[in-house]
């Protein structure tokens, strides 16, 4: 059974992290979130799942969210992961 994730910003970074997880058979992108809805729809048609405006929206299914936004972003959205019983990857420092 593979670990369903949900990605939170899709620019940038993200495109490593979207290669790396297709290629682990015990990986499944189900969520793709960034306030930019064109970018986690292109991040989604590549990678998989479905794209989110809001980390809220994704399914109670996720068992992880990859929070790969800029710094001032990411302890909002490892918190709110965190406060769902989800577990946490954080690309970088939760802050700079």
């Amino acid at each position: 059974m593979a670990v369903k994730i949900a990605v939170v910003g899709t620019g940038g970074i993200a495109r490593r992290h979207g290669e790396a997880l297709v290629e682990n058979e015990n990986a499944e992108i189900v969520g793709a979130v960034d306030v930019d809805s064109s970018r986690a729809e292109a991040f989604a048609g590549k990678y998989g799942g479905k794209a989110y405006s809001a980390l809220g929206d994704c399914p109670n299914e996720v068992d992880a969210v990859y929070v790969l936004t800029p710094p001032s972003f990411r302890r909002q959205y490892a918190l709110e992961a965190i406060e769902a019983g989800k577990h946490v990857f954080c690309e970088k420092p939760l802050a700079i």
